[in-house]
C-alpha cells in the first residue's frame, strides 16, 4: 500500500515537472515570437520614417504572421499605410475584412458606409450601417441610414381609386365604371376580358379574390378564371382574409368560406375577419366578441369597440404573434388571440395594429406607443396610422407624409391621404390620383 502511494506521488511529481516545463517552453516561444515580431516592426517603422509606405505594408503583414497582443495595433498601422499611399481600394477592402472578422471600430463602419454612399452603392451602405447600429447603437448611423434605407420609388397610376387593403398584389383599381387589378408598377395584370366587368373587387388573399359581376359575387384566381359563385344571396361583401369572407345580407353579418358557404347560421350586427382566421363579431347590444373559423365563440362579448386597420383587419401579425387593439369602459388596449391583455395601459383613442408601434391619441393629437404601452413618440399629429415596415403615415397640418421611428419625416409630398406600407409598398393620394410608393431597399430592412 505504501509502495503504491510512493508510485502515485512520483507520477504526480513528474506530471507537475512536465507541466512546468511545457509552461516554461511556451513562455520562451512567446518571448521568441515577440522578439522576432518586434524586429520586423522595427524594420517597418524604418520604412515609414523613409516614407516607403508600400514596403512598410509588406513588413507589417509579415509581422501579423506572429500571434501576439500587438496584432490589433499592427492592423491599424496597415490601414494607416493604405491611407498614406492613397490606395483606397486596399484601404476599404481591409476595412471590409475587419468587419467580416468583427474587429472593426465604429469609425471604420462609418467610413465604409460613407464610401459606399459616395459610390452610390446604397445596398452595401444600408447593410453596413445596419450592422454598425446593432454593434454600436444608432446615434452616429441613424440619419444616413434612414435617408437611404427609406428612399422610395413613386409610381403615378392615373387611377382615381385603388384598394388600400394590400395583403398581396395585384390590387383592385377603379377604371371608369368598372374595377380591374393592377400590379406594383401600376399596369393592369389580370385579363378579365373572359368575364363580365367587375362591379366590385376585393384584395387577393391566398391567391384568390372576391369580385362582383352582374350583381352576383364570385371568386376568381390570379389567372382570371372563376372558381366559385355565390348562391346564398349575399348583398354586400365587407371583408376577406385567410380563406374566409364576411358579408351582409338584410342588415345581418355572417362568416362564410371564400366559396360562399356559411360557416354557421348565427348572424351578427357586424363582423370583421382577420388573417389568423379569427373574426370579431358584434351583437345587437353593440358589444364585440371573437369567433373562430368554425363559428365558435372563443372570447365573449366584452369589448365596446375594435380598431380596424388599413387592411380591414383587427388582428395583425407582430413578430410571431397576432395582436389586436380593442376598447372597454377604461379605454383602448392591446390583446392577444385569447383575449388576454398584453399590458395594463389604456389610451383615450387608438388606431388598428399594422405590424409596428401603435398610433394612439390623447383625444386631440396623435402619437405612438410601443407594445408595452410606453409613449415612444409624443402626441403631436393631427391624425396617424400605426407603424408598419418601419414607417408611419401621419397628418401634419392637414397633409400626409411618412415618418420613421426616430420621428424623422422621409417624404415631403403633402399627400391628401396616405396609407400604411405592407411588404414594402403603400398607396397615397395626390391631386385626386393614387400613387404606388415602393421602398427601394425593403429587402434589406
Amino acid at each position: 500500500m505504501v509502495k503504491r502511494k510512493i508510485i502515485i506521488l512520483r507520477l504526480l511529481l513528474i506530471a507537475v515537472i512536465a507541466i512546468g516545463w511545457l509552461v516554461a517552453m511556451a513562455s520562451l516561444l512567446r518571448d521568441k515570437e515577440a522578439e522576432e515580431q518586434q524586429a520586423i516592426l522595427d524594420r517597418a517603422e524604418a520604412f515609414v520614417e523613409d516614407e516607403l509606405y508600400i514596403r512598410a505594408v509588406s513588413a507589417y503583414q509579415d509581422a501579423l504572421s506572429y500571434q501576439t497582443e500587438k496584432n490589433p495595433e499592427i492592423e491599424l498601422k496597415i490601414l494607416e499605410m493604405y491611407r498614406e499611399l492613397g490606395d483606397t481600394e486596399s484601404y476599404y477592402a481591409y476595412i471590409r475584412d475587419r468587419v467580416g472578422r468583427n474587429v472593426a471600430s465604429e469609425d471604420e463602419y462609418l467610413e465604409l458606409a460613407k464610401h459606399y454612399l459616395e459610390n452610390e452603392s446604397y445596398r452595401q451602405a444600408i447593410d453596413i450601417m445596419g450592422a454598425g447600429m446593432k454593434l454600436f447603437g444608432e446615434e452616429k448611423f441613424i440619419d444616413s441610414y434612414e435617408e437611404i434605407a427609406y428612399s422610395m420609388r413613386i409610381i403615378e397610376t392615373g387611377y382615381g381609386e385603388v384598394s388600400t387593403g394590400i395583403d398581396s398584389w395585384p390590387v383592385a383599381a377603379k377604371m371608369e365604371e368598372e374595377y380591374v387589378y393592377i400590379g406594383a408598377r401600376g399596369y393592369r395584370e389580370i385579363n378579365n376580358g373572359k368575364l363580365p366587368p367587375f362591379e366590385e373587387a376585393y384584395p387577393f388573399s391566398e391567391g384568390y379574390a372576391v369580385v362582383k359581376m352582374n350583381g352576383t359575387y364570385a371568386l376568381i384566381g390570379t389567372d382570371g378564371y372563376m372558381y366559385a359563385v355565390d348562391k346564398t344571396g349575399i348583398e354586400q361583401v365587407t371583408g376577406s382574409s385567410a380563406g374566409y369572407i364576411t358579408a351582409d345580407t338584410d342588415g345581418k353579418y355572417a362568416l362564410y368560406t371564400h366559396t360562399f358557404s356559411p360557416v354557421t347560421d348565427t348572424v351578427y350586427a357586424d363582423a370583421v375577419i382577420s388573417p389568423n382566421g379569427l373574426c370579431f363579431v358584434q351583437n345587437e347590444k353593440g358589444d364585440w366578441g371573437i369567433i373562430d373559423s368554425e363559428g365558435e365563440l372563443v372570447v365573449d362579448f366584452i369589448y365596446k369597440d375594435v380598431a380596424i386597420n388599413s387592411r380591414k383587419h383587427v388582428f395583425e401579425k407582430v413578430g410571431q404573434y397576432f395582436i389586436a387593439m380593442v376598447e372597454d369602459d377604461k379605454g383602448w388596449f392591446l390583446i392577444d388571440e385569447k383575449g388576454n391583455e398584453i399590458n395594463e395601459v389604456r389610451f383615450e383613442d387608438a388606431k388598428g395594429v399594422e405590424g409596428g408601434w401603435i398610433a394612439v391619441s390623447n383625444g386631440s393629437l396623435w402619437g405612438f406607443a410601443d407594445f408595452e404601452g410606453n409613449l415612444v413618440i409624443d402626441y403631436q399629429y393631427k391624425d396617424a396610422y400605426s407603424f408598419s415596415n418601419g414607417l408611419a403615415a401621419v397628418n401634419h397640418g392637414g397633409e400626409w407624409d411618412y415618418i420613421t421611428k426616430s420621428n424623422r419625416m422621409v417624404t415631403d409630398m403633402g399627400y391628401e391621404q396616405a396609407y400604411p406600407f405592407v411588404g414594402g409598398k403603400a398607396i397615397a393620394v395626390k391631386m385626386g390620383y393614387y400613387h404606388i410608393l415602393e421602398l427601394r431597399y425593403f429587402d434589406l430592412l
